[in-house]
Parts: C-alpha cells; structure tokens; sequence
C-alpha cells in the first residue's frame, strides 16, 4: 500500500514538473511568433532607408502608451499608480535594468539590422541561448550541465541554416558591422530579464516588498523595463541630428511595439516568472531560438523564398532542442536523477 502510494506521488510530481516546464516552453515559443515581427519590419524599413535611432526609440515610446492603457484597463487606475511609484522608488535600479534590458539592447539589434537580412539577424540573436546559462551563473543560479546538450544541438541547427544562406550568397560584405552589435544585444537582454526576475525574489534588500508583487504581474514588468530604458533613449535622441521619422518608421514601430514590446515581451515574462529552477529558466530563454524558424516562414510568406535543403534540416535541429527540453527532466527522473 506503501509502495503504492509512492509511485502515485511520484506520477504526481511528474505531471506537475512536465505541465510547468512544457506550459512555460510553449509560452516561450508563441512569444518567439511574436518577436520574429521585429527582424522583418526592421529589415523592410532598412531597405526602405529608415534610421534605426527612430526604428528603436519609437518602439519603446509606442510599448509605453500601449501598456500603460493596458494596465489601467486590465489592472485599474490604483494599481498602474502603485508600478508607477515602485518605478519612483527605485529609479536608478529600473533604468539600469531597463537600460540594459531594452535599450543596449534593441539599440544594437536595430544597428545591425541595418547591414545583414533579416535571417542573419535571427540566426546571430540566437547566441542568447548560450549566453543565458552564463548570465543565470553570474546571479547565483545553478544551470544542470544535462541542459548542454541540447543547447548545442539548437546551436548546430543555427549554424547550419547560417551556413546554407551563406552558399547562396546572401551575406553582405558588412557582415561584422551587424554580427557583432547584435552578439552584443543577445548578452544584454538576458540581463535585463534577470534583474526583473532578481526584484521578484527579493534578492536585492533596498527593492521593496510591493515592489516584488508588482514585478509578478509580466505587464508590470514591461512597463517597468520600459520606463527606464527611457533616459537612455533621450540621451540616443538628444546626441543625434536626425530628421523627424516617416510615416513608415512610425507604423512599423508601433506594430513592432504591440507584436513584441506588448505581446512578445508580456508572454515571455510570463514564461520566466513561471519557472522554478535554473533548467526551467534556461528552457524558456532557448526557446527564442524558434525565431529563426517563424522568420524563415514570414520571408516565405512576404518574399517567396524557401530555405535550402540544408537549412531544413538546421530547422530540424532547432525545433528538436526545443521540444526536448520539457522532457528532460521526466527522462533524467525515470533514471534516479534530478535536474537542479
């Protein structure tokens, strides 16, 4: 009876686990759905001769309106008041995590944009994946070594399909010129999510307990982020002589705002705030590389153009590392270990 009851908290704890980590990847997922907008209209507004200083400021102007109409829909005016004063309380910690998070970090992605296509782009942002286990080692949280496996295998898939357009002679002779901006965004981004998560856990003394309840709200955290990459923003604006934007740069921003500066980022938050362990968290962060799969499938859409035969099998590779990483830990459980 005793054995019995054992197998079935077991099969319990199995359901739970799988249910958490698979509901947070297929979160993670849809958000990458949503963040794929972003490489197309940076790139169709590139090609347009648009200035990437308005292509990412306004995005984040346009998130501000948007989620704030949101939060005080959704979650009242009392409530978007109190985020507005969590954000006043800790200023300097919001526009360091904001500046970080948000504006580092699409500054450098729309600078690169403007000098490869959009599935370099993609495909060069994925090395988030492995810049993510770095940042989680950085703030204390553990990363299993069984996630390695799989991150390489997601990996490999990027490079291939990379490799595959190379052949087809699509890369630019200015291909460091956007590589390295956007490495430089895929190390920044992680960060910022990190520091929101850190808020949450009360990891910082000086962040006040309502504070931390805000920051489990994913809108509240958007907001938060947004709020302080803000003087980062005026200080890009206010060293740059520029014409005002086209009315193409302020379209293309704001869907880019409500496709990934609400809707992405919201889902993605989500999926972070979700996860209870540092494997959990880095399954949820690789899950960005499905991005390269949905850009592939837009360019279709809009251009008309099929990857190769090795860039199928590199998209392969990619969405197998991605729907590997629920199961990871039913199968290291089935053999006695526990992935921390």
């Amino acid at each position: 009876m005793k054995q019995n009851t054992s197998r079935s908290e077991t099969t319990a704890t199995f359901q739970s686990e799988t249910f958490s980590t698979s509901g947070c990847v297929f979160l993670g997922v849809l958000a990458a759905l949503f963040f794929s907008v972003t490489f197309i209209t940076n790139r169709y507004m590139s090609l347009e001769n648009g200035n990437w200083i308005w292509w990412s400021s306004l995005r984040y102007f346009w998130t501000a309106i948007f989620i704030s109409i949101i939060l005080i829909v959704i979650r009242g005016p009392s409530e978007f008041l109190k985020i507005i004063r969590s954000f006043r309380e800790n200023f300097f910690y919001w526009t360091i995590a904001g500046g970080i998070g948000y504006g580092i970090f699409y500054a450098s992605l729309c600078y690169g944009s403007q000098f490869i296509p959009a599935w370099l782009v993609a495909v060069t942002w994925q090395s988030t994946i492995i810049f993510s286990p770095v940042v989680l080692r950085l703030f204390g949280i553990k990363v299993s070594h069984h996630i390695w496996p799989l991150l390489l295998l997601i990996f490999a898939g990027i490079v291939l399909s990379q490799w595959s357009s190379k052949e087809q002679g699509n890369v630019s002779l200015s291909i460091f010129e956007g590589i390295l901006p956007i490495v430089l965004a895929a190390v920044c981004y992680p960060i910022g999510s990190q520091l929101v998560m850190a808020a949450r856990s009360g990891r910082y003394q000086f962040i006040a307990e309502s504070t931390r309840q805000s920051v489990r709200d994913p809108f509240a955290c958007v907001l938060l982020l947004t709020l302080g990459s803000m003087p980062w923003w005026f200080v890009v604006l206010s060293v740059s002589t520029r014409s005002l934007p086209s009315a193409a740069e302020v379209g293309g921003t704001a869907l880019i705002a409500v496709g990934a500066g609400v809707i992405g980022t919201t889902l993605f938050l989500w999926a972070r705030n979700r996860a209870h362990d540092g494997f959990s968290i880095a399954a949820v962060d690789s899950t960005q590389s499905f991005e390269v799969v949905c850009t592939i499938f837009l360019e279709f859409i809009f251009l008309g153009s099929l990857p190769t035969r090795m860039a199928w099998i590199g998209i392969i590779l990619v969405t197998a590392g991605i729907f590997l990483m629920p199961l990871l830990p039913l199968m290291s459980k089935a053999k006695g270990r526990t992935i921390k």
